[in-house]
């Protein structure tokens, strides 16, 4: 399997978290919120989506630091429209 089959594979698997995301949010469902945040965190720029990894701590963060639920959303949200941009690329 060659690195751009995995790379495949993880703009697959962004799509597949994208529903995961919206029902966290929806819910206000911190702790998850802040479990997909950490996941992308970690292995976003090792994919090559170093955007994702930046967008996946801030999401973290904000969870973490505990602020207000529109910053909580807004990286949310932030993360869901970048994944969706990565998951297209398919």
């Amino acid at each position: 399997m060659t690195f751009d089959d995995f790379r495949r594979r993880y703009r697959e698997k962004c799509a597949g978290e994208l529903e995961p995301l919206r029902a966290a949010l929806a819910d206000g469902d911190e702790q998850r919120l802040r479990d997909i945040g950490h996941r992308f965190a970690g292995n976003g720029g090792t994919f090559g989506y170093p955007v994702l990894s930046d967008l996946g701590a801030a999401l973290e963060q904000a969870v973490e630091e505990r602020a207000d639920q529109a910053a909580i959303a807004a990286a949310a949200r932030a993360l869901m429209s970048e994944l969706e941009a990565t998951a297209r690329h398919s």
